[in-house]
């Protein structure tokens, strides 16, 4: 490449220098092209948008590697990068292209192995790597509290005396608390600035300085990597990776070996095997690659799972076959193919050989083919031995003719293939020995040559069976050193073999974590956070114990043999027992130990395998508001399918990329009409209609307060836009089945990825069509292409890569026969409606097999074709819906499994009947006759052929995504059963390709199926359970003679028969309530039958079904049995909880007390709360004593809850504390009770003393102005009594109590003969200037004025001064009036109202009664039966009048009487 001007940069130049480098062949090319790079071109302002340029590369993945490490743009560029390094911050630090580099040469130079020579390297790239990952973030944070400190000045805002808001400086505690808030926002730990050896800064000055020591630190990092770039050994290999090296041709001759080749050894010779150097690979293909087992030669040898069978039954029962057998596949690895070694055991007209090789003497062969599979480390394809098992002489000569078939078989993947696969390549002499090495060849798709309709002429069907199993259902793995020793060991191993999207990411999984554990030994590297994401829980499940296996298997190489037989036992012990029946789903310990919030995830948890539910619930985790999510609800749907209309719904009007534009996150109505009719054809023409029910699903949604998931991802990308997403994210992420998900799932699952590149989405189109989703791979693929167009606008780091699509078009379930029948029926969608589903290659099975059959005129009598012949058994028939279901059950009986196309969504079965599907199809004849436009005319047999209309026809589509499924439920034999006239046009199309048979009445009718035996009826009753499929189930276990796994299926179904029942009126709500109080007596009774997790999953079960029939009614006694159930599964949360609800206190107290972690903190200090309270409120004061830790807690809790200061009162008393005691009960106005606390307190005269004032207070609030004690007063009386009892001697009592005390028996013995001693009284207290007491004894004297007849003129005198002194005391008291005297409001009995300023006046009293007289025209605040208030100066002015009133009445009454 030459300059065409100084200083200026050829605009094509990537273009060019890409198309060189793929034509190099050698590491000198590649150094004379990046030699060829002029210097001069570059100028300083073109040098970032040229390594822009290289980091955007796609062509050449390493493209920047190599021009940073070798050419004569190296220096110039590694100076430019080094010099233009920025040394103060001023934005974040990831927006420079310095971070971009180093983030891409830190990933590079950690995977490539030669960039680690020596230990200084070996520990730096790890450390630096971590370096590069933890800086940019801690800047952030520095740079942030930076310009918080600058802003702080006026951080807080605050009002003014005079309402202004002014800004006022936080406090110190006030920034550290901002600070440490900050730091949690930006998920940074502190264990991230001690690795960096930085400190959390508390000054403006700190962080700045910090920030230049950090970027100072990436600074030399880069340099470093420049160093090691350019280093001559690691420069090589880096060319080395752009040297394009074409495989040999075939025919060549290929020796891999480094050793001589030798002729087998004889006989007693040892065959002990030794180690082998493997060759040099990638780290994440090395991780997933199994070496072949010590002492095996350059032939890899694959072996079957039927032939490691074959191996372990003699290493458990003929140790010396067995030795043979190694040896034998030792000779043959090393190319040792002599006539005993290689004996073609098929046919020549077979057209591909089979082999077998003798094993010594024995009878028994080894059976194998010569294969060409790719290769791991290398871009070429190589020849293998494939053994397919050990058998017998006269198990060979018995199944000859099948060998044949395997080979006609194999023979149709082309001329290529069986020219590779026979090809003998030159071989290796010494002397006269000589041994044959593997040919390798450019790797070429081999079923481009197969004919896709060819049939094998002449394979009887048993042979056709025999070859789906061989080829298509065994797995092939090599036979490494893990699997030979696991052998030795009688330990099952797994291995890997990728054959669907599953399997496919898992190995990559497997890649990646292997990859991390082999540079984990010998170096500090980060642990990749990769998470694999379902909907199923069986599923991830299942996956995750692959995983593990796989694992198990790969460390199996390093085991001893003492660590193998370990592993091997307790393998056993594992396996022994039967596997427990119960949904998974229902096991609520599954994952139970990940920590609650997502945030919180910690590397030791990866890799994860989640459910996407499980998933969300560990982002709400993060999110406060989060509500329950329901499931289908479906409206009024008539004459639409509920399911398809309830994927509209949410898949499209809330789920779908537009409802993201949307705040309020779905689809207005106009939004809804305007979508694509070709992309959303669904329900293109009944829109309105459908909206309308969203609406009305939306209605009810509110209504009940409930979420679906399309909320709930709403919801939490919310939380996402407005937090960002909570803690670490996740390195490489794995969704399996994505077409299960809406789209803004996915937008939900890539916000957690931080790797563009590290995202893997599978999916089943099949299944998209079965459950008629709108969901389309090409509609996922262009929504994650416009986010990552979003995401490179607003972030700056690592581009993605070109979003590739793979496609696994070959079919593992069905043969060939089914394959092509269901094809036709892809074929006839993507033709007439090309947007309804993805268009994908042609579906193929790897092996033929027999052609479906198709049974028509028959007519609508089911026996006529049934009773044909003898009792037929099928594994599985299906049928459009329940009501035909019904039907064919009352006519056949108990026959086979009879599944709608609904229940058979999921399953597979080896033979399969559909029945009458046409017949029962809503689509009338002249609508399926749209199928012939790809028949040609003549085979049309006269139906007239319309031409398609898009709407008109669009209800086949439909019909034939249903078709699609219930074709390819099936392994070996579609059986097709069908006489109406709208069967024709399919059955015209099908026999005019050759894909079916024909019967009618009057031919000879084909064996259809044979009974199953008890284990293949269990085996389908735990496929159908697994599916959930409960009666079906049922009844494959009943024809297994299983009892009690039908009866756990029949519980099932009896829970979700309970499940579908509407609550519309009380009848339905009864009965919804009785049918889950079946379902749960029926779990209840088979947890008492099962063990271990079973046992718990069924006691789980039961709680869940007593608590859904008491929220029917909210019967207690079905909550008391959802809270023993939860308790038998151990699960004391929720046991604790409806105990709670049952006030069962004591039982839930117990769990509390023996599983607190278990129950919860937050849980169990709330029930304890209410325990305590409500064995309190029922004096069970002893209960409620032990859950307190002491005496000074149980006080301080009583005294803060004021429900309860009776029972604080008795507390108090049972300790002795008396005074305690009274003074709580006064407080409440309890008088009575205090002094019977006091009375207990016999011996202290101080008790006695406080209870005689006690008496005296109640006797007060009892009797008021103007009031006897009557004989109706029983508390009034009950004082009096107790005064008896305080006192008798009354020598505790003061003068004033003593003649207060004796006033009151007065007031409740006076007669015509006692009112002197009021008198008496009067003047005691005169004597004592006790004027209230006064005014009332005096009151009371002259109710009934002395008689002045038949007195003396002394005793007149002595009456008059009586009454003289009695006017003067009463006016003395209307003068000195104050209403809030105490003795005043005594007298009177009035006493302050809880409003301010304001009296309760008692009812029954002398004022009460003048207060409510209505000439008084008091103004009454409130009223009620016990009193009423009036405001202070109210009752000032009432009370001085009423007295003045009664002072003046009895002056005037004395008048008269003198």
């Amino acid at each position: 490449m030459q300059p065409e001007a100084r200083n200026t940069l050829p605009e094509p130049w990537l273009l060019k220098l890409c198309s060189q480098l793929s034509g190099a062949q050698s590491v000198e090319a590649v150094q004379a092209i990046v030699d060829g790079l002029g210097a001069s071109w570059l100028s300083d302002t073109q040098v970032e948008g040229v390594l822009r340029q290289l980091l955007n590369a796609t062509e050449h993945k390493h493209l920047l590697e190599l021009v940073l490490a070798c050419g004569s743009w190296s220096q110039r560029l590694s100076s430019w990068l080094l010099k233009s390094f920025p040394e103060h911050l001023v934005v974040e630090f990831t927006t420079f292209i310095h971070s971009e580099i180093l983030e891409r040469l830190s990933l590079f130079l950690l995977f490539l192995p030669c960039a680690a020579s020596g230990p200084e390297r070996r520990l730096f790239l790890p450390e630096s790597r971590s370096q590069v990952e933890r800086i940019p973030h801690v800047l952030k944070y520095m740079a942030d509290f930076a310009l918080e400190e600058t802003e702080d000045v006026n951080d807080v805002d605050e009002p003014d005396s005079d309402g202004f808001v002014i800004g006022k400086k936080r406090k110190q505690a006030q920034q550290k608390k901002a600070r440490k808030a900050k730091k949690r926002s930006t998920s940074l730990k502190q264990q991230d600035l001690s690795r960096l050896n930085v400190t959390d800064p508390q000054t403006k000055e700190e962080a700045s300085s910090n920030v230049e020591v950090l970027l100072v630190m990436l600074k030399s990092i880069l340099s470093q990597y420049f160093d090691i770039l350019q280093d001559p050994s690691v420069s090589l290999a880096i060319q080395n990776l752009f040297v394009f090296l074409p495989p040999a041709n075939v025919g060549s001759r290929v020796n891999t070996s480094s050793q001589p080749a030798n002729n087998p050894p004889a006989e007693g010779e040892s065959a002990d095997l030794v180690p082998v150097t493997p060759s040099y690979v990638q780290p994440m293909k090395a991780a997933l690659y199994f070496e072949s087992a010590p002492g095996l030669g350059d032939w890899r040898v694959l072996i079957s799972s039927r032939a490691d069978g074959h191996l372990r039954d003699p290493r458990r029962s003929d140790k010396k076959f067995f030795k043979m057998v190694i040896k034998k596949i030792a000779e043959l690895s090393k190319g040792y193919f002599s006539k005993d070694n290689q004996r073609r055991l098929n046919k020549l007209e077979a057209r591909f050989p089979v082999y077998e090789a003798k094993v010594a003497d024995d009878p028994r062969r080894l059976v194998y083919q010569i294969d060409c599979i790719p290769e791991y480390d290398r871009k070429v394809e190589r020849q293998v031995v494939k053994i397919f098992g050990i058998y017998t002489r006269a198990q060979i000569d018995k199944d000859e003719s099948f060998w044949d078939s395997v080979g006609y078989q194999l023979s149709q993947k082309g001329e290529t293939y069986r020219d590779r696969c026979t090809l003998t390549v030159a071989p290796n002499h010494e002397g006269n020995n000589f041994s044959i090495p593997p040919a390798e060849f450019t790797p070429q798709d081999f079923e481009e040559e197969a004919s896709v309709t060819s049939i094998i002429p002449a394979l009887p069907k048993e042979d056709l069976e025999g070859i789906h199993s061989l080829l298509v259902l065994e797995k092939f793995v090599t036979l490494s050193k893990e699997l030979l020793y696991s052998i030795f060991a009688d330990l099952e191993v797994a291995h890997v073999f990728a054959v669907t999207k599953t399997t496919t990411m898992l190995f990559k999984m497997l890649g990646i974590e292997r990859a991390y554990t082999q540079q984990s030994e010998d170096l500090p590297v980060t642990k990749p956070r990769q998470i694999f994401v379902t909907q199923s829980r069986v599923l991830a499940t299942r996956v995750e114990e692959y995983f593990s296996k796989l694992l198990e298997s790969l460390a199996a190489g390093k085991k001893s043999t003492e660590e193998l037989k370990e592993s091997a036992e307790q393998q056993k012990q594992r396996k022994g027992g039967d596997g427990g029946l119960y949904d998974v789903d229902d096991d609520v310990t599954w994952k139970s130990g990940l920590p609650s919030k997502f945030s919180l995830l910690q590397d030791e948890h990866f890799p994860l395998f989640l459910t996407f539910e499980r998933l969300c619930q560990l982002l709400e985790g993060d999110i406060e508001d989060t509500v329950d999510v329901i499931g289908n609800r479906n409206g009024s749907t008539k004459n639409l399918d509920p399911a398809l209309v309830f994927s509209e719904l949410i898949g499209v009007i809330k789920g779908s990329e537009q409802s993201l534009s949307h705040a309020t996150g779905y689809l207005d109505m106009a939004a809804y009409r305007d979508l694509s009719h070709r992309t959303q054809h669904l329900f293109a023409n009944q829109r309105d209609r459908i909206y309308s029910l969203f609406q009305a699903y939306m209605k009810q949604r509110r209504y009940r307060g409930e979420s679906d998931s399309a909320d709930r991802t709403h919801r939490i990308l919310r939380a996402f836009d407005t937090a960002g997403v909570p803690g670490t994210k996740i390195d490489y992420l794995y969704v399996d089945e994505a077409q299960d998900n809406l789209l803004i799932d996915a937008l939900l699952l890539r916000s957690l990825c931080r790797n563009p590149n590290g995202l893997f989405w599978a999916g089943d189109t099949a299944q998209t069509i079965a459950i008629g989703s709108s969901f389309r791979f090409n509609d996922l693929k262009a929504f994650l292409y416009r986010l990552e167009q979003r995401r490179a606008q607003s972030e700056r780091g690592i581009t993605q890569s070109e979003l590739r699509t793979f496609q696994l078009t070959v079919n593992y379930r069905s043969h060939g026969g089914i394959v092509r029948c269901a094809t036709a029926v892809i074929e006839l969608i993507t033709h007439f409606w090309p947007y309804a589903i993805d268009s994908l290659a042609p579906e193929k099975g790897i092996v033929d097999g027999a052609k479906p059959v198709f049974f028509g005129g028959w007519d609508t009598s089911t026996e006529q074709f049934l009773t044909t012949g003898k009792q037929i058994e099928f594994g599985a028939r299906q049928l459009r819906d329940e009501a035909a279901k019904a039907k064919l059950r009352k006519q056949v009986g108990d026959i086979g499994l009879i599944l709608t196309l609904y229940e058979s969504k999921g399953l597979e079965f080896d033979d399969v009947l559909l029945y009458k599907f046409f017949e029962d199809s809503t689509v009338d004849l002249k609508q399926w006759c749209v199928v012939l436009n790809l028949v040609e005319t003549p085979a049309t047999r006269g139906l007239r052929v319309p031409r398609f209309d898009e709407e008109r026809h669009a209800g086949v589509c439909s019909e034939l995504k249903f078709l699609y499924v219930a074709i390819t439920r099936s392994r070996k034999n579609l059986w097709i059963v069908d006489a109406s006239g709208k069967a024709e046009p399919m059955k015209i199309l099908w026999n005019f390709k050759g894909y079916i048979h024909c019967y009618v009445p009057g031919g000879d009718i084909p064996r259809l199926a044979v009974t199953s035996t008890p284990e293949e009826w269990t085996a389908t009753g735990r496929t159908l359970f697994t599916n959930r499929r409960y009666l079906q189930a049922m009844h494959a276990f009943e024809r297994a003679g299983r009892a009690r796994e039908a009866k756990i299926s029949k519980t099932y179904s009896l829970r979700d028969d309970a499940r579908s029942i509407q609550r519309f009126s009380k009848e339905s709500i009864a009965d919804k309530r009785n049918a889950f109080s079946s379902a749960a007596e029926s779990f209840w009774e088979c947890a008492g039958e099962a063990k271990g997790k079973e046992r718990r999953v069924f006691f789980h079960n039961a709680a869940d079904c007593f608590e859904e029939a008491g929220t029917c009614d909210d019967n207690m006694e079905d909550y008391r049995r959802a809270a023993q159930a939860y308790e038998n599964a151990k699960e004391y949360a929720p046991a604790v909880r409806l105990y709670r609800r049952t006030e069962m206190f004591d039982e839930a107290v117990q769990i509390i007390q023996t599983h607190r972690r278990e129950v919860g903190k937050e849980l169990a200090s709330n029930v304890l709360e209410v325990a305590r309270l409500f064995y309190f409120k029922n004096k069970e004061f002893g209960k409620a004593k032990a859950l307190f830790d002491s005496v000074e807690e149980q006080l301080e809790y009583l005294e803060d809850n004021i429900l309860l200061d009776d029972c604080h009162a008795t507390v108090l008393a049972e300790l002795g504390r008396h005074q305690e005691a009274a003074e709580v009960h006064m407080a409440e106005g309890r008088t009575m009770e205090a002094i019977d606390a006091l009375l207990d307190d016999e011996d202290n005269e101080e008790s006695k003393r406080q209870a005689n004032n006690y008496v005296l207070q109640g006797l007060w609030e009892r009797t008021s102005f103007s009031r006897r004690i009557e004989e109706t007063d029983d508390a009034a009386l009950e004082f009096l009594r107790l005064a008896s009892k305080v006192d008798k001697d009354a020598t505790l009592l003061s003068p004033t109590q003593k003649d207060e005390l004796e006033m009151f028996q007065s007031l409740h013995n006076c007669d015509n003969t006692s009112w002197s001693i009021f008198r008496q009284l009067a003047y005691r207290f005169l004597n004592r200037k006790e004027a209230h007491q006064t005014v009332l004894c005096f009151d009371h004297y002259f109710i009934k004025f002395p008689s002045t007849q038949e007195i003396t003129n002394a005793d007149m005198v002595t009456i008059l001064e009586d009454f003289g002194q009695y006017c003067r005391s009463f006016r003395k008291l209307i003068l000195e009036l104050d209403v809030t005297n105490k003795d005043t409001q005594k007298i009177f009995n009035f006493r302050p109202a809880s409003v301010g300023n304001a009296y309760q006046i008692r009812a029954k009293t002398w004022l009460y009664r003048q207060a409510t007289d209505l000439s008084a025209k008091v103004q009454v605040l409130e009223r009620d039966d016990k009193f009423i208030v009036v405001s202070s100066d109210e009752l000032q002015v009432f009370l001085k009048a009423a007295l003045w009133q009664r002072l003046e009445q009895r002056i005037l009454g004395e008048n008269n009487l003198c």
